[in-house]
């Protein structure tokens, strides 16, 4: 079939011939972190290309980020392209950079505290990024960080883009049909999920889960690096009961007062959620870096993501209402 790859820049895109039949697709379901990827011979370079049956919800913000990427800190994206099968009707293709480097779960061991700085803050902008685009990325994973060659945070991918669900779908919704549900890890934001009742978990918010999520990953992060021989995957009861000591075991107690703060504004306003400013301040305290995550969270920057991730927001609360 006929692809046109939007490489970027000032050159015009490239008319290939793609025979997906060549494809080992077994192999390149891992092509984003490992060797592997699909040479194309006009462009001489590979490509990591991500096929699907279903259309995915993020599809609209796959086209977006297409024209005008998103991020720095989330792969960029050449060519989205449709294709009817007999036996399995539309399939999508995907066909993004193919990163150098490795995921976070693989690469845990042999990073340090010095590291995490420009990791949290890749995966911080990245999900700020994704909001201000009116989504959120439910499957915040080790394994959907990935970390390429440099000591920048740009050098930090969050990938499995098409996982990434719109803000304006109810999370009642949500939850309760698993065909809109991708396959994803739901531990890091699910813990938020249980105290909430009925009125209240139908406000709650893409903005919420993605505050929810990060701050259990960094906090996660946290003890595989601090206690490398000695970690065990945390569990929501377990996180409860470190932050609610007031001792600074662990983490400042400064550090787990921001934390007790910032769970209980997701619970009293779970469709807005939090101040992204003290997530990006929890997470510094609790790490004692020098520097915040991300000058996002300053300024008109910030003002535009709130604005934008609220008119989602709102439209999507408008509609879930009886």
């Amino acid at each position: 079939m006929k692809i046109s790859l939007a490489l970027g820049g000032k050159s015009e895109p490239v008319e290939i011939d793609f025979d997906k039949t060549t494809v080992d697709w077994k192999r390149q379901n891992y092509g984003q972190f490992t060797p592997h990827g699909v040479y194309l011979k006009e462009i001489d370079r590979s490509l990591f290309i991500k096929r699907l049956t279903r259309q995915p919800l993020a599809l609209p913000f796959l086209k977006s980020h297409l024209r005008a990427p998103c991020s720095g800190n989330l792969p960029r994206l050449y060519a989205v392209a449709e294709d009817r099968e007999p036996v399995y009707g539309f399939r999508h293709y995907f066909f993004y950079e193919r990163l150098e480097g490795i995921t976070l779960n693989v690469l845990k061991g042999e990073i340090n505290i010095r590291h995490c700085h420009e990791i949290l803050s890749g995966v911080f902008t990245a999900m700020l990024s994704i909001i201000k685009r009116g989504y959120w990325h439910c499957d915040l994973d080790f394994r959907n960080v990935f970390v390429g060659k440099g000591s920048s945070h740009e050098t930090v991918r969050l990938i499995d883009l098409d996982s990434l669900m719109p803000l304006s779908l109810s999370f009642k919704d949500y939850l309760s049909d698993s065909c809109r549900r991708p396959n994803v890890n739901e531990r890091y934001w699910s813990y938020v999920v249980p105290g909430f009742d009925g009125e209240r978990l139908g406000r709650l918010s893409g903005i919420s889960l993605s505050q929810a999520a990060f701050i259990y990953f960094a906090v996660d992060l946290f003890f595989f690096i601090k206690y490398p021989t000695n970690h065990v995957s945390l569990k929501p009861a377990d996180l409860n009961k470190i932050m609610s000591r007031d001792n600074d075991r662990y983490f400042p107690k400064d550090a787990k007062r921001l934390w007790r703060q910032i769970h209980n504004q997701i619970f009293t306003n779970p469709g807005q959620g939090a101040s992204w400013r003290d997530v990006d301040r929890f997470t510094t305290m609790a790490y004692g870096f020098t520097e915040n995550l991300s000058d996002i969270t300053s300024g008109t920057i910030f003002g535009g993501i709130l604005r934008s991730a609220g008119n989602f927001l709102n439209s999507a609360l408008g509609r879930s209402r009886p």
